[in-house]
């Protein structure tokens, strides 16, 4: 966990980010991303997923780009789920 901002998307949880962190990077996200976010069984932080935008070289205001890291959330989000449930 990253804090009380919720998930990093690797496998190290990156700082702890403050609420305002966050809010701040969930704004910067795209349509599709924020939709995740928000449909996700696993909270993810959104300072997490702007850092992803960043290490992959994508824009999150970029329709293909947001949809790719918004396709990626959902996939790991519905792994974690079905791990959960077996």
């Amino acid at each position: 966990m990253s804090g009380n901002a919720g998930a990093s998307i690797g496998h190290a949880p990156g700082p702890a980010s403050t609420p305002q962190e966050e809010m701040a990077a969930f704004e910067q996200l795209g349509p599709a991303c924020k939709a995740a976010l928000n449909d996700s069984v696993f909270p993810w932080s959104s300072v997490e997923v702007a850092r992803r935008f960043k290490l992959k070289n994508l824009d999150p205001s970029d329709p293909d780009h947001d949809t790719s890291i918004a396709n990626e959330l959902r996939a790991i989000d519905a792994t974690k789920a079905a791990d959960r449930r077996v």
